[in-house]
């Protein structure tokens, strides 16, 4: 069976708190509807996994799609030998939520292989263990998500966007939280994600661009300022918009307008490391 891996960007990520080791977020995701990595398994005599594509340097032996089909043989699911193979389109180290996705892909994949009930609290649990992504993919429509990830709330999305994503250096999502804690820093008002919702929900793109906020970002330009090279890129080629995504390093830059989108990503080809152009779920 083969499914799509959908890569995510945040509208908004705030830190409402700390339930320790793990940090609380109130956080608006929207799903790329163009930049996604393939999920493939099926049925073997031996157990094998194959990483290919752009970005297929990933240990084999250290991934998230490995880790869910242990947590599934821990939760006492018989799972049979399995061939995977995995396409890497998205970045890693992006803050696009790539790993999470794949993960959600072996979720589904071997709901529907074993006849499993995905809402089932046994499955989403094994999602919430993966990390906190990837329970909002098993969905990827527009969520507000909260908590450690395992909170969802499907939004009313009635904004047709289009986004530029840039990035030119990867970024720890482990040094970033770190890195927030070290600074003292501070979450925002979680309110603003009202303002958000309602502005998916009302199309109205002048509200939301006016309201898209990051609470990592600091943190992450903190640990290397470098990432920011790709924001101003994405500024300098007339972006209305750019924001963080997750920890970083990636910057996406957001429009209603496929010419906008089009001349962005033809004047910044050759200049960023990593240039995708996507539609918004």
């Amino acid at each position: 069976m083969k499914l799509h891996a959908y890569a995510k960007i945040n509208l908004s990520l705030i830190v409402t708190g700390k339930q320790d080791p793990y940090h609380l977020l109130d956080s608006i995701m929207l799903s790329c509807k163009d930049l996604k990595d393939t999920v493939k398994i099926k049925k073997a005599k031996k157990d094998s996994i194959k990483f290919f594509g752009r970005f297929a340097d990933i240990d084999k032996d250290i991934n998230t799609v490995k880790r869910t089909i242990e947590l599934f043989k821990e939760n006492g699911f018989d799972i049979p030998p399995l061939r995977v193979k995995i396409k890497k389109r998205i970045p890693v180290m992006a803050g696009l939520g790539g790993s999470s996705a794949d993960a959600a892909c072996a979720i589904k994949i071997l709901c529907k292989m074993l006849g499993l009930d995905i809402d089932s609290p046994k499955i989403q649990n094994i999602a919430k263990t993966i990390g906190s992504d990837a329970p909002y993919m098993l969905n990827f429509k527009a969520c507000k998500v909260t908590g450690m990830g395992q909170k969802i709330q499907i939004l009313e999305n009635n904004c047709k966007l289009k986004a530029v994503i840039a990035m030119n250096y990867p970024m720890s999502t482990r040094q970033c939280f770190e890195a927030f804690d070290r600074l003292n820093l501070k979450g925002s008002n979680a309110a603003i994600n009202d303002t958000i919702i309602k502005a998916l929900k009302d199309n109205n793109f002048a509200l939301l661009k006016d309201n898209l906020i990051n609470d990592l970002e600091e943190a992450a330009n903190f640990i290397n300022p470098k990432i920011q090279s790709a924001k101003r890129l994405l500024i300098e080629a007339g972006a209305e918009y750019v924001g963080m995504t997750g920890s970083g390093g990636a910057y996406f830059a957001l429009t209603p307008k496929k010419s906008i989108q089009n001349k962005i990503y033809r004047s910044l080809k050759g200049k960023a490391k990593y240039l995708f152009k996507t539609d918004i779920f």
